[in-house]
């Protein structure tokens, strides 16, 4: 009876290994799906982290794009080319105007090429009373293009307040303007 008893224990204890054994399958199985499907999901996971930083890499680069276009208008309103002399030649004389001076003669001289920009020299002459020859080189100062004062020279007209304004201005363009 002993013997039939330890039979019976060690076929319960086989059954049981055995349904052990069957339950511990699915869960396996189950255990590498759910691994397998972590790992796709950490893989995705960087996938979108990289697409995200490449985003944010565009987005800065578009950015830069948009930064450097606004600069290159700035430069070119600065640095016109020369075929955009009458524009600045029809500025000066609204300048005049505004600041109650008369410009008297406006000649373009000569010009000196250089790599990046070149400059071209105009010689003005005007009379205007001397508050308004300072509002007419303040206004010169603020022009957005770019403009140096060579000479000048201030001339009172007998004993009135007009004076004779004599101005070199050396006026900078782009280089690779068309040379008018």
């Amino acid at each position: 009876m002993k013997s039939v008893r330890r039979i019976n224990i060690i076929g319960v204890a086989v059954a049981c290994a055995l349904a052990l054994v069957a339950l511990v399958g699915p869960v396996r199985a189950k255990v590498a799906e759910r691994s397998r499907m972590v790992a796709q999901h950490r893989s995705a996971l960087l996938s979108l982290a990289e697409q995200q930083k490449v985003e944010d890499r565009l987005a800065r680069a578009q950015k830069e794009i948009e930064s450097l276009s606004t600069s290159i208008v700035e430069l070119h309103r600065s640095f016109p080319p020369r075929k955009e002399l009458d524009s600045f030649l029809s500025e000066l004389q609204g300048l005049a105007r505004s600041s109650r001076a008369d410009l008297v003669r406006v000649v373009p001289g000569d010009s000196r090429q250089g790599d990046v920009y070149s400059t071209v020299r105009v010689h003005v002459e005007a009379r205007a009373a001397f508050d308004d020859f300072y509002r007419f080189l303040w206004g010169l100062d603020r022009m957005t293009r770019l403009s140096q004062v060579e000479s000048l020279r201030i001339s009172r007209d007998g004993t009135s307040d007009a004076c004779t304004i004599q101005v070199t201005l050396c006026i900078f363009v782009s280089a690779q303007g068309e040379l008018t």
